[in-house]
């Protein structure tokens, strides 16, 4: 019995653990979401540029129809639909 109550407390203490682990990335995740937000709505680039990875690849599709990508870490995407 004391063997059930000893695995069953490690049990608890290891959900616990998981969950503190996901609410900081789920802090982190919120984190990059609003420097988007607010480097979109404020013209701020630096903001923008610090929710993405050096390594950003943007794709979409025009207005025209047409699939695009930038992969130019070193400039501003030209992402003008029209």
């Amino acid at each position: 019995m004391k063997r059930i109550i000893q695995m069953m407390m490690y049990v608890v203490a290891i959900s616990q653990m998981h969950t503190v682990e996901a609410n900081d990335d789920i802090k982190q995740i919120k984190q990059v979401i609003q420097w988007y937000f607010d480097g979109t709505a404020q013209g701020n680039p630096e903001l923008v540029e610090k929710a993405f990875l050096p390594t950003l690849e943007l794709q979409f599709v025009s207005s025209e129809g047409k699939f695009k990508r930038w992969l130019d870490p070193n400039s501003t995407p030209n992402c003008d639909t029209r």
